[in-house]
């Protein structure tokens, strides 16, 4: 009997590991492109903060990627397993706090609500809509710059 569920045991996890294969259905992101540049403000270099690029066209097949900012160089992101940027137009957030990045808090009843923390760039361009920044993302190009103003 013990003999019996030890071969049921083994065969269920032989299984398992057939069906965690992945499949021919799952297909890697196409031709990712690369991308690195600087941030500045009024010409220095943005200490922190994250940038993000969203397709200009959200009919795009296009995947939004991501990347943090250090000593005012970043390197974009899609996912974690897929570096670089899919080749395209894109719109451009970038975020900059005072302390890092804050995370998002939920507010307690009865408690005061909790100090919003300084952005060390003009909060415009935290908003993706508003920024005014744009990125065409293509093979073979040059690091982005972006130098925001006041």
């Amino acid at each position: 009997m013990f003999r019996g569920r030890l071969t049921l045991i083994a065969i269920l996890g032989a299984i398992c590991l057939i069906g965690c294969g992945g499949g021919d259905d799952v297909k890697p992101l196409p031709n990712l492109v690369p991308v690195s540049g600087t941030v500045t403000f009024e010409g220095k270099p943005v200490p922190q903060g994250t940038l993000q690029l969203a397709p200009a066209d959200p009919a795009a097949k296009l995947q939004s990627a991501s990347g943090e900012i250090k000593n005012g160089s970043f390197t974009l992101n899609t996912t974690v397993s897929a570096p670089g940027v899919m080749a395209g137009k894109y719109k451009v957030r970038i975020a900059s706090f005072e302390g890092g990045n804050p995370a998002p808090s939920m507010p307690v009843p009865g408690q005061p609500a909790p100090a919003k923390p300084k952005s060390l760039i003009p909060e415009k361009y935290g908003d993706i809509n508003k920024s005014g920044l744009e990125a065409e993302v293509k093979k073979g190009m040059a690091p982005l710059k972006f130098d925001l103003k006041q």
